[in-house]
Parts: structure tokens; C-alpha cells; sequence
């Protein structure tokens, strides 16, 4: 409660020494909630989801490309905010984690997708199947996002080119 009060109050928290993985989760997620404009690119989601279907009929190293292009072409153009690669970046270590802190691929999807429909399913009542399909589809789009972050974007700087420990992936 007393870094929450911190948090809230304006403190700056070292949250690496904090530890304290739910409540770290709780404020990116509430952060996330909270924004007048949506971090994820909702506009793009059909989009995403047609290059990561068109993506598995690749080969396994190749199966990101289409996406990313989608995602560079969505940052160019200001429909992605570089903001939300960092997010995938954060979500990726997140899930690296998931044995210590339950926070799976399919945990967070299941948490934040609707977060990414929210803005673009105004309208849609989430007892329809429009709504769960949308579901459904954003929840593949963040697994096969999250799970796959660093290959699409190595770091920069790495001596290497292979990327850091990677997550189960979402299958579509």
C-alpha cells in the first residue's frame, strides 16, 4: 500500500527493487486502461492479424516478417506508437517470468486484449459474436506480438543476432 501511495503521489519507484510483479502489473495495466487514446494499434488489428495468418505459411524464421512490416509501416505512419514496442518489450520479460509470477502469454493476452478492441468495438456488445470474435482475434495478435517482440526487433546494440529467451507462441 505504501508504494501504491507513492506511486499515486507522484514518487519516483525503483520498481526492480519494489519485486513486487502484481502490483507492477496492476499499474501498467490500469495506466493502459485509463488512456483517452488506446496504446495498441486497434486500428490495425485486422490488418495484423491477416500478416500473422499470411506469416505462417512461411518458414519459422520468417513467420514475424510480414508483421513487423505491418509495425514499422504502423510507427511511420503514426498509427503505432513507439511507445507500444517498448510495451511488447516490457509484456516479453513479463512472460519470460511466468513461472515465478503466473503471468503467461495467454494470461496476458486474455487480460489486455480487450483493452486493444475497447476504442475500436464501441458499439459492439461483448455478448455478441462480432465481440468475441474480435476477442478472440486481438488475443492471437498480442500472444504472437509479445511472444515474438525481439525476434521482429533484436535490441540494438547486441552483439548478437539472436534475440533474448523467447516465450511459448500463440498459436492462431
Amino acid at each position: 500500500e505504501a508504494a501504491l501511495s507513492d506511486i499515486l503521489g507522484g514518487t519516483a519507484i525503483n520498481f526492480v527493487a519494489l519485486d513486487d510483479a502484481p502490483l507492477c502489473c496492476g499499474l501498467l495495466y490500469a495506466s493502459l486502461a485509463t488512456r483517452p487514446t488506446p496504446i495498441f494499434p486497434v486500428a490495425l488489428l485486422d490488418t495484423l492479424a491477416e500478416a500473422h495468418r499470411a506469416g505462417m505459411n512461411e518458414p519459422p524464421e520468417r513467420q514475424h516478417e510480414k508483421t513487423a512490416a505491418v509495425l514499422v509501416d504502423g510507427v511511420r505512419d503514426g498509427a503505432v506508437l513507439p511507445v507500444f514496442l517498448n510495451i511488447l518489450g516490457l509484456l516479453n520479460l513479463v512472460q519470460q517470468n511466468a513461472p515465478s509470477n503466473g503471468a503467461s502469454i495467454e494470461v496476458l493476452s486474455e487480460e489486455l486484449a480487450p483493452l486493444m478492441i475497447e476504442h475500436a468495438g464501441a458499439g459492439i456488445s461483448k455478448d455478441t459474436r462480432e465481440w468475441r470474435f474480435r476477442i478472440s482475434r486481438a488475443k492471437t495478435v498480442l500472444g504472437f506480438l509479445i511472444s515474438n517482440v525481439y525476434t521482429m526487433f533484436p535490441p540494438q546494440g547486441s552483439e548478437s543476432s539472436a534475440p533474448p529467451k523467447q516465450g511459448s507462441e500463440s498459436s492462431a
